[in-house]
């Protein structure tokens, strides 16, 4: 038998290589942890803006491959 307040749950450990993709390291996330605001609006529009352009060009790619 267990009890519950003794158990912990799962414990993420963080690794010595992360991705590049790893969330923790956005830009945006990065100043708004750090309490800035205006430089995390701006990163976050920036990955936004990237994104729409991202969803374009494989749009495109995507009409020229049926061709």
């Amino acid at each position: 038998m267990w009890q519950f307040n003794e158990y912990k749950g799962f414990q993420m450990r963080k690794g010595n290589n992360p991705l590049p993709s790893d969330g923790r390291f956005r830009e945006d996330l990065v100043h708004l942890k750090s309490g800035d605001e205006a430089q995390a609006t701006g990163w976050k529009e920036e990955l936004e803006k990237r994104q729409r352009n991202d969803a374009k060009a494989r749009e495109i790619a995507a009409k020229n491959h049926k061709k």
